[in-house]
């Protein structure tokens, strides 16, 4: 496993020990989400019924996996202890570019525009500039405006578009799903 510091410990974030930043990052994520009265947990096994459809529960099963390998990070936000949003970042899809890519962000309709999903986008950030990463990426919807606006006043930027696909097993077969998206980049800061 990769060695954590103190303060990446409390709040469950996997960071570079040779980062002399890592923990001046983290002590500043923690404050940050603690001022909206979230708190940003790793995401456990209990938590994938509350922030996932049933459809994408057994995909959020490989994904603790791939996250105790230190490949990516899950988290969720929480308020009073129940999840009310989540969200990834792949630390290996985009390495060979200095890239970490962000998917999967979510917050219950009922949580939103109360800074969850900034929170939650800050956590990531953290643990990639952490990690040593150097840019931060993710696709989003063309139909998901409001969704764009919030990253792009998150200092995300618009570089192209895709389509992006992802498959589910549902009633024992696999359904294909494809999405055109934007793709958006956002440089971290560096110490």
């Amino acid at each position: 496993g990769t060695p954590t510091t103190a303060a990446a410990k409390r709040i469950g974030l996997l960071v570079n020990p040779d980062n002399a930043n890592a923990e001046a990052v983290t002590q500043e994520m923690a404050a940050a989400a603690s001022t909206i009265g979230v708190k940003i947990e790793l995401m456990r096994a209990s938590d994938i019924p509350v922030v996932f459809e049933p459809i994408l529960q057994a995909r959020a099963g490989e994904w603790l996996d791939r996250h105790a390998g230190g490949e990516i990070l899950v988290a969720v936000a929480e308020l009073d202890g129940v999840a009310v949003g989540r969200i990834a970042i792949d630390y290996t899809r985009h390495a060979d570019r200095g890239a970490a890519h962000v998917w999967s962000a979510h917050v219950d309709a009922g949580h939103r525009s109360r800074g969850i999903g900034s929170a939650l986008i800050s956590h990531v950030e953290a643990a990639a500039e952490a990690r040593g990463l150097e840019t931060v990426e993710i696709s989003v919807g063309k139909e998901n405006d409001r969704a764009r606006a919030l990253y792009e006043r998150l200092g995300y930027r618009c570089y192209g578009e895709d389509v992006a696909a992802w498959s589910y097993v549902e009633d024992g077969r696999t359904v294909h799903q494809a999405e055109p998206v934007w793709l958006l980049r956002k440089a971290l800061r560096r110490s």
